[in-house]
């Protein structure tokens, strides 16, 4: 589902050339900055860039890590599945707080 806090179950290394190391639920990933990002990706970057860039990581369920701010992140969101990520787009009101409530 969601996840707003410290814990997370992926765990995130950047290194100055830009390169993005996941370890999710033991499956290691390599992002660069300039590598095409999902469809998922995509969609978050640009709701990111509307807020005004906050400094905050979004981390999806195939271990893709979002984050458009340059500062340091003080707050993680991690969408464990599409589904909830799409009932967030949908409805954010209400289904951002079902997502964190649900784990």
């Amino acid at each position: 589902m969601m996840e707003q806090n410290s814990k997370s179950h992926s765990q995130l290394a950047v290194n100055d050339g830009g390169e993005m190391t996941s370890f999710a639920g033991g499956e290691h990933r390599v992002y660069q900055e300039d590598s095409e990002p999902s469809l998922a990706g995509r969609m978050m970057r640009t709701v990111l860039k509307n807020l005004g860039d906050p400094a905050v990581q979004i981390v999806l369920w195939n271990g893709e890590t979002i984050s458009t701010s340059r500062r340091q992140p003080i707050a993680r969101l991690t969408f464990r599945d599409r589904a909830t990520l799409l009932k967030v787009f949908a409805n954010p009101q209400v289904e951002f707080g079902e997502g964190y409530s649900a784990g």
